[in-house]
């Protein structure tokens, strides 16, 4: 039914529209639930708004509309696909253990635990670090990394930065946004859950910019 209707529109553009009938959807869902004043379903509702939320929609009472937050300027489920692909095409190691904890950071936001959120935030990009750094080892050396260096968040980003994968300057933002992830609890002047999402945002970020660097690296390796 919706494809005949747009037989001369492009793919692009039958997505876009289908995500302007979702996003009228939702907001007629939650207007509907407030003005009914209606308590039933209410955890459903604040389901779906922190869903919507990490899809970088932020629900504005006063309109009654859904509003791009700045994080929308990511596609975060787009970039979550793009990250699997990359593992995936990289052959990482412990891959269910990595998107694992990408995994219970969105389901912790979901349940409102900020810290757990971040915590997993913080792991999934230490893991993708690490099995990154495992792949340089085994290219230019044949063997793995030991598992001191492994252990180590710092050593791992030193060695990612001795084989040329980061530049010092990237390493020390890499290095401050985990800094801040590790940093748990609440700060001045900015909500605990957009402190989650926007930490989580940065995560997945850095860990797609480093599986990007080391698939260049080992195209290079090849030639």
């Amino acid at each position: 039914m919706f494809v005949p209707a747009t037989q001369k529109w492009t793919q692009d553009q039958r997505e876009k529209l289908g995500q302007r009938y979702l996003k009228d959807m939702a907001e007629d869902i939650i207007e509907h639930h407030k003005k009914e004043r209606l308590t039933v379903h209410a955890d459903k509702i604040g389901e779906l708004k922190s869903r919507l939320e990490l899809d970088g929609y932020i629900w504005n009472s006063e309109s009654s509309k859904l509003l791009f937050s700045e994080a929308a300027v990511l596609d975060v489920k787009e970039e979550q696909g793009i990250l699997k692909t990359l593992a995936a095409g990289l052959s990482l190691d412990n891959k269910e253990t990595i998107f694992h904890h990408l995994t219970l950071s969105e389901e912790h936001y979901v349940a409102g635990k900020w810290d757990d959120s971040i915590s997993n935030s913080r792991k999934f990009l230490e893991a993708v670090l690490q099995e990154c750094a495992v792949k340089v080892s085994i290219s230019v050396s044949g063997k793995t990394l030991s598992k001191e260096k492994y252990d180590s968040p710092v050593e791992v980003r030193d060695y990612l930065e001795s084989k040329g994968i980061l530049e010092s300057k990237e390493k020390k933002a890499i290095a401050s946004t985990y800094s801040l992830l590790s940093d748990i609890g609440a700060h001045p002047y900015i909500a605990e859950k957009d402190q989650a999402r926007l930490l989580r945002n940065l995560a997945l970020t850095y860990s797609q910019f480093v599986m990007l660097r080391l698939r260049g690296f080992l195209s290079q390796q090849k030639s």
